[in-house]
């Protein structure tokens, strides 16, 4: 008995589901809610009926859609076909399946968004700081670079859709729904620290009738070179959907263990990396001396600065909700889900 439990155990995890394996699938257990609550979206489709359902239509490789409501008296997933509700201006908009038989091909379809549409977008450098300034008069040292700023915090992923799915049977395999949130941006890089400013020369010596008047100053020393600036906070990640599955009493439980829903959170984007130092300032020469006036030394090059420290990850998105109600007769014959007139 254990070994069979174990072969079907490993037989699930090798198991595709629409595009994925359903191992890779964070199976969310499905939640009631009072069918009061979606009246408004049967309101909404009752016009779909109404006006009478296309007969027929299949989802084949990947169809980005761009209305609010697919609808079909059969809708058909081929094996590994996904319909992709593209993102609008506005996140969490409802998109809506309507579809009185949705039939499942082999290892089925996915049910998903346009969640990797500028996921990666990269947050924009911040430059470099600016430098030290030359010392002022002759010998002085240069001035310190200035720190770099911190980096541009990453962009924030956009949240999942919610979508509804009305339906009155599904016939063959499983149906994968992704609505996973999509993930934030990585943040920028810390700006660079401004270099040292340059050590003025020295002053020059003087000398007169052969005797030394005034000894040659020495150069002044480099500033030191500014600190690299902390790394941009990676963005925050994106909501995860929600998913609501209308359909009638008697299959309700049926039809949910049927769908494999993911709504996990984005993931909060990566820290942005510390931004580099700034070079040293360069030391200013000796004073220009003549005999009898000694020689004096140049300045030292300026301190080395430190790179900036990493920023911190993004935060996670919210996790998403899987839910479903079940229709009454009423609103079973509003929406002719059984292809009956409306009475």
């Amino acid at each position: 008995m254990k070994l069979s439990m174990m072969v079907f155990s490993c037989l699930i995890g090798a198991q595709t589901i629409g595009s994925r394996s359903a191992s890779e699938i964070d199976k969310a257990k499905a939640l009631p809610i009072p069918a009061t609550q979606v009246l408004e979206a049967i309101r909404h489709l009752t016009t779909y009926s109404d006006v009478g359902l296309p007969a027929q239509d299949t989802i084949k490789g990947d169809r980005y859609f761009d209305q609010t409501v697919l609808a079909a008296n059969v809708l058909t997933f081929e094996a590994g076909s996904r319909l992709i509700f593209r993102s609008s201006v506005a996140e969490r908009a409802e998109r809506y399946v309507f579809a009185r038989t949705l039939r499942s091909v082999g290892t089925g379809g996915t049910i998903t968004w346009d969640r990797e549409r500028s996921t990666r977008r990269v947050a924009p450098m911040v430059g470099k700081a600016p430098p030290g300034n030359v010392g002022g008069a002759d010998g002085e040292d240069g001035q310190r670079g200035s720190n770099g700023l911190p980096g541009n915090p990453g962009y924030p992923g956009l949240s999942a859709p919610t979508v509804y799915l009305v339906v009155n049977r599904i016939e063959g395999g499983p149906v994968e729904v992704d609505l996973r949130g999509q993930d934030g941006g990585d943040g920028g890089k810390g700006q660079t620290g401004g270099d040292g400013g340059f050590g003025r020369p020295g002053l020059s010596g003087l000398t007169r009738l052969s005797l030394c008047q005034r000894p040659p100053g020495n150069g002044g020393n480099g500033g030191a070179g500014g600190n690299g600036g902390r790394g941009g906070e990676g963005g925050r990640g994106g909501n995860g959907g929600t998913f609501i599955l209308l359909a009638p009493q008697a299959d309700l439980e049926r039809l949910a263990a049927m769908l494999y829903v993911d709504v996990r959170p984005g993931e909060g984007g990566g820290p942005g990396a510390g931004g580099d130092p700034g070079e040293p300032g360069e030391p200013g020469p000796p004073g220009r001396s003549d005999p009898p006036c000694g020689q004096a030394t140049a300045g030292s090059r300026g301190a080395k600065a430190d790179e900036g420290p990493d920023g911190a990850k993004g935060p996670d998105g919210q996790l998403g909700l899987f839910v479903r109600a079940a229709l009454t007769d009423q609103q079973i014959r509003s929406l002719q889900l059984r292809g009956e007139a409306r009475k």
